[in-house]
């Protein structure tokens, strides 16, 4: 069998998808309805929003929240489960990674606009985020650095 040269052939216009590092954020605590979570994670943009995952389900049974923070717009907005992926294509949250991708979506201008309208307010302390989870206005998310 022989494959034609056309079909292997890269168009000169070709670009990669872009994609953004994200890095984990070592010495964050994340505090859930006033409480610590043991089980979570925190990456940043280089960009500077954040990807705050976190585990509020039982040992054998977890209950995963994602959040995208835009701090500059002082907006948290739910997060794709996949948003974050490792080297190899695993969701970030179900690894010990430090470092993840993403595609670049979350920060266009129409992203941002779906955030204002869709988004938590975002209180912006100098060591501390904190905004109320899109389950209930009256269970805070606190991420402390």
């Amino acid at each position: 069998m022989e494959v034609a040269d056309n079909l292997v052939q890269i168009p000169t216009d070709y670009k990669p998808i872009e994609r953004d590092i994200w890095k984990k954020v070592e010495n964050a605590k994340v505090k859930y309805q006033g409480k610590f979570s043991k089980d979570f994670g925190v990456f940043r943009s280089l960009t500077g929003e954040l990807f705050v995952w976190l585990d509020l389900g039982e040992e054998d049974d977890p209950f995963i929240w994602n959040y995208v923070i835009h701090p500059e717009q002082k907006i948290a907005n739910i997060a794709f489960q996949g948003m974050l992926v490792t080297r190899n294509g695993e969701y970030v949250w179900r690894t010990k990674e430090t470092e993840a991708f993403s595609n670049t979506g979350y920060r266009s201008p129409l992203a941002i606009k779906d955030a204002q309208s869709k988004g938590k307010l975002v209180q912006v302390n100098a060591k501390s985020i904190k905004f109320s989870s899109h389950y209930s206005n009256n269970d805070w998310i606190e991420i402390i650095f």
